[in-house]
């Protein structure tokens, strides 16, 4: 597995724990998410923009949700750009509806203690804990 390039906007753990905040991820409100990930997180869109590949212009407009000429505001309902905008922020899969991301993945592999008596065994490691 290769490690997760870093990304300049994720959301910072005291962000993704707001209710407001699951909440807008929760219904795929993204221009929510964004809004609030300035406010509380001080991501700027600029570095969301960076983050999931849509135009700065376009993030502040779903931020302060603007309405095209029909009054439809602007939403990222495609899966792709879904799992797009999940991934540049590092919002848990669990909090959009979906599967575990990948780099959710490899930083819990990350964070597994090696030294921890179960593993050592569980490994075949040669620790104090290995019985003969």
């Amino acid at each position: 597995m290769t490690a997760a390039a870093p990304t300049p906007a994720a959301l910072p753990p005291h962000v993704l724990e707001r209710a407001d905040v699951r909440s807008a991820i929760a219904n795929h409100d993204f221009g929510e998410v964004f809004r609030l990930a300035e406010i509380h997180g001080n991501v700027s869109y600029a570095k969301i923009s960076e983050a999931v590949g849509y135009k700065r212009e376009h993030i502040g407009k779903m931020a302060r949700q603007e309405t095209d000429g029909v009054g439809a505001r602007p939403r990222i309902t495609q899966f792709h750009k879904i799992i797009k905008v999940v991934d540049g922020l590092r919002i848990p899969g669990h909090l959009a509806g979906l599967s575990p991301r990948p780099w959710e993945l490899e930083e819990s592999a990350k964070t597994t203690q090696t030294d921890d008596p179960s593993t050592l065994i569980t490994q075949g490691g040669a620790g104090i804990w290995d019985i003969a």
